[in-house]
């Protein structure tokens, strides 16, 4: 499927709620709307986009874990003919009591929101002293046997910047990755537009052991090699940490 821009699309995201069960900083305050896709109506619609080339399709929210039919519309999808890849994106808070379950409903990847792995500030910037619940969903992920885990999370100057270090060794006795993403500015009244967040144009001091800095690439995507945090290549079982900048390249993006 092409758009009106010759961009080939083959991946869809599918927002199931509204309702989350944190608050964090960057997220807006507004009441979910009570309203949410049923499984035979989410069916239909993924049914709609693969016969015009999706096969690629992932579950978010608010937080996707809070609908108690999740396993349900996971295992609906997950037989849709053409469809390669079923992916969700958690906050991780009950993904330890869902992961197994989720795996047997199809559920190919995991995404699961964190940007701090320490406790006290994870409760500051979310309202919940929930981080031992996310780490145990981490576990829970891993042991299921999802083909990929990955970590997101969005760095904030003034409040979690100096985290990126500590999530990247977090990943380092784990098969996963860890995904640096930018605050995304829902509008330039709305939430987050005065919101103090690392852009990829920026020189950021992590990028190099001994807090040698080095300029970003003003790209979409910047590829983060283990042995520029002083980790050897064959000493990180993560496949590659990453960092994804807003940049004007609108003509590369298929989201």
């Amino acid at each position: 499927m092409l758009d009106a821009f010759g961009r080939e699309v083959s991946y869809l995201r599918v927002s199931l709620t509204q309702r989350c069960n944190l608050n964090c900083l960057y997220c807006g305050s507004e009441p979910p709307d009570p309203q949410e896709l049923s499984p035979d109506a989410t069916e239909k619609i993924v049914k709609a986009f693969v016969k015009v080339g999706i096969n690629k399709v992932r579950l978010t929210g608010g937080e996707p874990l809070l609908r108690k039919d999740l396993a349900l519309i996971a295992s609906r999808l997950s037989g849709i003919s053409g469809i390669r890849k079923l992916g969700i994106t958690t906050n991780g808070v009950c993904l330890a009591e869902q992961a197994l379950l989720l795996k047997e409903a199809g559920i190919d990847t995991v995404n699961i929101s964190l940007d701090t792995i320490d406790r006290e500030r994870y409760r500051r910037m979310t309202g919940v002293d929930a981080l031992g619940k996310v780490l145990a969903g981490i576990d829970a992920a891993l042991a299921a046997g999802f083909q990929h885990v990955r970590i997101n999370s969005v760095l904030l100057r003034g409040e979690n910047e100096e985290e990126a270090q500590n999530l990247i060794l977090l990943a380092k006795d784990r098969t996963i990755d860890v995904r640096f993403i930018e605050l995304m500015p829902f509008s330039e009244q709305g939430q987050n537009s005065g919101r103090p967040c690392r852009r990829a144009s920026e020189t950021v001091p992590f990028l190099a052991a001994g807090k040698r800095k080095r300029p970003l690439r003003q790209r979409c995507k910047v590829l983060l090699r283990p042995r520029i945090f002083g980790q050897d290549r064959h000493d990180h079982t993560g496949q590659r940490p990453f960092l994804f900048g807003m940049q004007p390249r609108a003509s590369a993006c298929k989201r």
